[in-house]
């Protein structure tokens, strides 16, 4: 996928507020931890688990951002559903037909998938750029991901060498997956149509005091994008997850 910066994007990179700032320098630190709000004791969807509860699960920091990407941004929603579909498959143990190319200008290599030794558990490894604008985001997308689906997923720094990029945001995504047969995109679209979901949906993000951000771009980001993305690099100190 290759896109732009969008505008709102762009106000999420350089908003000074002090609430934005601490919400984006979080995710670009991969700070947060996500912690799904539902047991996953059992490896079996719950019968009574509806796509707005499932959009639920999604932290209110985390849930305006998702929602508006989805609905605002088509290249934003191409990338949750590309992530979705390797994520759904790979934890319901099924061969992953994802193709290698769709990764191009998302992770700087495809995701890998590794077994719990003396166990049926596995979890799930993506790479993203360090700095970039457009790693950044597209993180924040997979954290939102993976708390729709249940999953916990876990941001953390890693020394590799990848062309000429010595280090990696790498995102581990771990657990028992919840609503597989549940897309997220198709949950907030159908969201949106409901008044008495969409205002529920407002009063929660309100309260949450988050930006919003409607749209991803590609690893090859604009020079701008660059630039906010080294900016805010020297400003942020290495966090361990």
């Amino acid at each position: 996928f290759f896109f732009h910066q969008s505008k709102v994007l762009s106000e999420f990179m350089s908003a000074t507020d002090s609430s934005m700032e601490h919400v984006r320098d979080q995710f670009f630190e991969g700070e947060l931890q996500v912690t799904p709000r539902l047991s996953r004791s059992h490896k079996i969807d719950q019968p009574c688990l509806t796509p707005n509860d499932m959009i639920d699960r999604i932290d209110p920091r985390l849930r305006r951002i998702i929602l508006k990407a989805c609905t605002n941004s088509f290249p934003a929603s191409k990338v949750v559903e590309t992530f979705e579909e390797y994520i759904v498959r790979a934890f319901s143990g099924k061969k992953v037909k994802t193709d290698a190319s769709c990764w191009d200008d998302i992770l700087l290599e495809p995701p890998t998938i590794t077994e719990k030794r003396n166990s049926d558990d596995i979890f799930v490894k993506f790479l993203f750029h360090p700095t970039s604008s457009s790693g950044g985001f597209n993180r924040l997308l997979l954290h939102g991901v993976c708390e729709f689906h249940g999953l916990k997923a876990v941001s953390s720094a890693m020394q590799i060498m990848i062309d000429d990029v010595s280090e990696a945001r790498v995102l581990t995504a771990t657990g028992s997956l919840l609503g597989r047969n549940v897309k997220l995109v198709d949950a907030v679209m159908e969201r949106t149509k409901s008044p008495t979901a969409a205002a529920s949906s407002r009063r929660g993000d309100e309260s949450s005091a988050v930006p919003t951000a409607a749209a991803t771009v590609s690893s090859s980001a604009t020079s701008n994008a660059v630039s906010d993305a080294d900016r805010l690099s020297m400003k942020m100190q290495s966090i361990q997850v």
